[in-house]
């Protein structure tokens, strides 16, 4: 299981802002979360929308692994008065990244307040789909394990 703590100000060093006191669990394996949750192995593809929250759900879990299989450290979370909330928020390359997981093509209005709220820098919103239409960094699931390059590579270009 993994402890991501909640930051109210996203100032780098994350860990000086974490709140120790306010934190989500997440399993370190999806397959064992499906399985507790007795939900069968193709619900992914049904289109059934009482399985919406349990996909974002596994995807959430999924990208939580691979950020600290990537980063070799637990992300935190982002949550402002009860209005918004951010999956994650990870420091790489001296800043905050706020990431934000999508199960659907939605766009994150949580992670458009944070962006108005805190301009970082750069930001990322992982989903189903790779849609690159400017913004935040767009990532496809099954890309997640570039997450690290990607926001190097935007850190530099905006330099």
């Amino acid at each position: 299981m993994h402890r991501v703590k909640k930051v109210e100000v996203p100032n780098v060093p994350l860990s000086m802002f974490a709140d120790s006191t306010s934190f989500k669990i997440y399993l370190s394996d999806v397959g064992i979360f499906r399985k507790m949750a007795k939900i069968s192995s193709n619900f992914m593809f049904d289109r059934d929308t009482d399985y919406d929250i349990f996909r974002w759900a596994i995807a959430v879990n999924y990208v939580l692994n691979e950020l600290i299989a990537s980063t070799n450290d637990t992300p935190y979370y982002w949550k402002s008065e009860n209005k918004a909330e951010v999956d994650f928020l990870v420091q790489m390359y001296d800043t905050a990244v706020p990431i934000e997981v999508k199960a659907g093509d939605n766009r994150s209005k949580s992670l458009a307040e944070f962006r108005k709220r805190y301009h970082p820098k750069t930001a990322v919103t992982i989903s189903a789909k790779n849609d690159r239409n400017g913004g935040p960094i767009r990532l496809p699931l099954y890309a997640v394990w570039k997450i690290c390059d990607r926001i190097r590579d935007r850190l530099q270009t905006e330099k």
